[in-house]
């Protein structure tokens, strides 16, 4: 394998003894971190610190080859991965790696803290930050280093102090609604046990401490309160230990440089200068065989400058930054040109986008066969017009397409026999019996036609409805409690049917 290349002329040696034999190009084109000997031989083996089962790992992502799928592994494996690949600062593996280390939230929150404090990533510091205020003082204390132990000591007495205060900002017992007159007698206490029991910890997710308001205009006495809580926790100051900042990079390719031999030029008109080298050994079908010739591309400015960053021993692109269509565009150059060191990352990146651009995902994911961000983005494209969402499919997918639609078909077809199972009383009258409530046996029989055909009328749309059920069953406009739990029950019946439909990888043929 390409770990252990026979043509290679730099071996190393893991901790445990086993061999690796590494081409120094790729190791100079990759890393910074790494220093074997100048004109070293395999006579002059390196020893390494890591184990072999890392280093097998680390050592394909300078190769141009598929990377190792790190959702695989398992967390010591990947934690031991990460750090190696800092300390040999291995760009195509750091931003993948940190990716990886972010998606291990919250069950591994210490150790990520802990990598994301000693490398300097402060965007997963901060995400990190909720799910250590919410364990007791000296166990998060105990995970801080020494340097910064006062100054989360003091971070964290600022969110006790407002998790204190919090209680005290109640409106009261004996409060009532201004609008429907109701006590909120029930809300002050629901709100004062959460934050009593919950103390910090509550105040990371306050929409399950302050319940909803009683009535659609009501319940300004408790938004107060709770606006007081998120101006408090507002005023307290970033904790001072993040001192991390994530650190810049790129290259200028708008002039020549360091003996440039390669000029790409962008579809709207600017020049890069580049290096064949590393374009024949990262890339593949970006330029042309002719020497001194300029290369145009069909890529965008922007596409490109990112692109190239990714084949040179710089710190990639950090993606989250970019803009959905930039990040498309990226995403669908570095598979067309091969480029490896990119391809996973952009990959999480695009997951990153679904729900929101579930459209783009699924073309991405289609001419690429993922499989897995196709199963996730399907639900959310099968609300679109079959024609549309078939325009996404490649060729060989429509089929499967097809099949996996007429799923969602049944569902909103078999969605419209449980209006039958609506109850309802019968009751007699001067011509005719009539239908009324089985609730509050108030409701006309009109008026349960017309909610009931309402809702009919909206799943008569077919499956573009399913995605939006809230939108089909408006509970506040049901009578009663009876009917309300009709509502429900008719609306699970649809998501008990969504929830049964297979993946939509099992309806391809392979």
């Amino acid at each position: 394998m390409a770990v252990n290349s026979e043509d290679a002329d730099v071996a190393f040696k893991s901790s445990d003894g086993v061999l690796f034999r590494i081409h120094s190009f790729n190791l100079k084109a990759c890393t910074e971190g790494f220093a074997p000997p100048e004109h070293s031989t395999f006579k002059e083996i390196v020893p390494l610190t890591e184990v072999s089962s890392t280093l097998e790992l680390l050592f394909q992502f300078i190769y141009p080859i598929p990377q190792p799928d790190l959702a695989l592994l398992e967390f010591p494996v990947l934690n031991s991965l990460s750090e190696a690949v800092e300390k040999y600062q291995v760009f195509p593996a750091m931003n993948i790696c940190k990716a990886y280390m972010r998606k291990q939230l919250p069950d591994q929150a210490e150790s990520v803290f802990k990598y994301s404090l000693k490398h300097g990533y402060r965007g997963i510091m901060v995400q990190v930050l909720p799910l250590i205020l919410a364990k007791p003082l000296e166990e998060s204390a105990g995970m801080m280093p020494s340097n910064v132990v006062l100054q989360w000591i003091k971070y964290y007495g600022a969110w006790a102090r407002v998790a204190s205060t919090a209680i005290h900002g109640n409106p009261g017992l004996g409060a009532y609604c201004l609008s429907c007159h109701s006590t909120l007698n029930d809300s002050v206490h629901h709100v004062m046990t959460q934050l009593g029991i919950g103390g910090i910890s509550a105040l990371q997710d306050l929409d399950s401490v302050f319940p909803p308001a009683c009535c659609v205009d009501g319940g300004s006495q408790i938004r107060v309160w709770r606006k007081s809580v998120e101006d408090n926790i507002k005023s307290i100051p970033d904790f001072e230990g993040l001192a991390g900042t994530e650190r810049p990079w790129g290259i200028e390719f708008y002039e020549p440089w360091d003996k440039s031999d390669v000029i790409i030029k962008s579809n709207d008109g600017k020049l890069f200068h580049v290096h064949r080298a590393n374009l024949e050994k990262f890339t593949s079908g970006l330029i042309s065989s002719t020497v001194n010739e300029v290369t145009s591309s069909t890529e965008s400015a922007s596409t490109l400058d990112h692109l190239f960053q990714f084949v040179y021993p710089v710190r990639q692109p950090d993606l989250e930054s970019l803009d959905f269509d930039t990040l498309a565009s990226l995403a669908l150059a570095v598979e067309k040109f091969k480029v490896h060191s990119a391809m996973a990352i952009c990959r999480v990146h695009m997951a990153y986008a679904l729900p929101k651009h579930p459209s783009v995902v699924m073309s991405y994911a289609a001419s690429n066969k993922f499989y897995d961000l196709m199963n996730v983005a399907a639900p959310l494209i099968v609300v679109i017009r079959i024609d549309e969402s078939l325009a996404l499919m490649t060729p060989d997918l429509a089929v499967a397409w097809i099949r996996y639609y007429e799923r969602w078909n049944e569902v909103s077809r078999s969605a419209f026999s449980f209006s039958s199972n609506m109850r309802v009383s019968t009751r007699p009258h001067p011509r005719r019996w009539v239908r009324s409530c089985d609730g509050c046996k108030e409701s006309s029989e009109d008026t349960l036609d017309e909610a009931t055909i309402g809702i009919l009328c909206k799943l008569g749309q077919g499956v573009k409805v399913l995605g939006n059920l809230d939108h089909v069953f408006d509970l506040a406009s049901a009578c009663c409690e009876t009917r309300k739990e009709d509502l429900r029950a008719w609306r699970c019946s649809i998501e008990e049917g969504i929830r049964a439909i297979p993946a939509f990888e099992t309806f391809v043929e392979t």
